[in-house]
């Protein structure tokens, strides 16, 4: 158990120095996506980037973190469309 959120950890770190690297908030910002209210659109997009990597769709995300996501199910759907 342990092992797994050590991982999960690890992938999280990689996913946050790969954003601050690649500086995806600044490039999410010239192309004009910005927020209306909530949270910023970077961390919708470091969410719905870290799904390809947990192997978990939105659906199951959103069950896991029901209580303590900071992300919900229609900042996803607004980020997207």
């Amino acid at each position: 158990m342990d092992q797994i959120i050590a991982e999960t950890v690890s992938w999280q770190n990689q996913i946050h120095s790969f954003f601050d690297n690649q500086r995806i908030a600044r490039l999410l910002k010239q192309s004009n996506v910005a927020k209306q209210c909530g949270i910023a659109p970077v961390v919708v997009m470091r969410m719905i980037f870290s799904l390809v990597f947990t192997g978990k769709n939105l659906f199951r995300y959103l069950q896991a973190h029901d209580s303590g996501s900071e992300v919900g199910k229609d900042a996803v759907y607004r980020f997207v469309n």
